[in-house]
């Protein structure tokens, strides 16, 4: 069985629409000064992005070829994989950089980390989806 990605579903574009949203609410906030828990939200995101890569990759290690989890895995797993690399990438550099308040730096680099870890939240919410749906 192979891979068909079906092109882009409704809850892909609606999950990748909400991070866009709330990513810059994020960076509005902590510009503003407003966002104070900044260092573990970027702490959780640099944790969560490794999980959903290693979860991902050790998904497609043990997938079946036939089955709901292998084809929704396969559906979802290039937006679980980019929201992992992008979060744990932009959440280390927001690290490095630190949180300053009104920092434009800052709230650039934490509305980027958040917007990679809202999509991996979107693509778990559509990977559950699917599997509820049973991947038709």
């Amino acid at each position: 069985m192979r891979c068909s990605n079906g092109g882009c579903s409704t809850c892909k574009t609606a999950g990748i629409f909400a991070s866009v949203l709330l990513s810059i609410a994020v960076g509005a906030l902590s510009f503003l000064g407003y966002f104070t828990f900044a260092e573990l939200a970027l702490y959780t995101a640099f944790a969560l992005g490794a999980l959903a890569v290693i979860g991902v990759i050790a998904g497609m290690a043990v997938r079946r070829r036939e089955g709901a989890f292998s084809c929704c895995l396969c559906k979802n797993a290039a937006q679980i994989l980019t929201g992992g690399v992008g979060s744990f990438l932009f959440s280390l550099a927001a690290l490095v950089i630190g949180t300053a308040v009104g920092s434009t730096a800052t709230a650039v680099l934490l509305a980027a980390a958040a917007f990679f870890f809202f999509l991996i939240i979107a693509g778990v919410v559509c990977f559950a989806e699917c599997l509820i749906n049973t991947c038709d």
